[in-house]
């Protein structure tokens, strides 16, 4: 694990890693650093995690916890 993401871990992990059942929307995959962390703690909390990205990330993670909707990330309606 590389500094970069270990502040990023200690950071989101910090903020929410007390709560329970979280439901947690994410603007961009890119290279899934946080998406990983997001996905470890929604695991470990009984979370979801919803992700949005204009590129196609549906391959890459394989978890119950997760959905990836392929759009651009003002397109509202994808949330309802």
């Amino acid at each position: 694990m590389t500094t970069y993401d270990h502040k990023i871990k200690v950071f989101l992990e910090d903020q929410i890693q007390h709560i329970k059942n979280p439901k947690i929307i994410e603007f961009g995959v890119r290279e899934g650093r946080s998406t990983k962390i997001f996905l470890e703690l929604c695991k470990k909390n009984s979370g979801k995690l919803l992700s949005i990205d204009i590129n196609d990330y549906s391959k890459k993670f394989e978890d119950p916890n997760w959905k990836f909707i392929h759009t651009r990330d003002d397109n509202y309606n994808c949330l309802l």
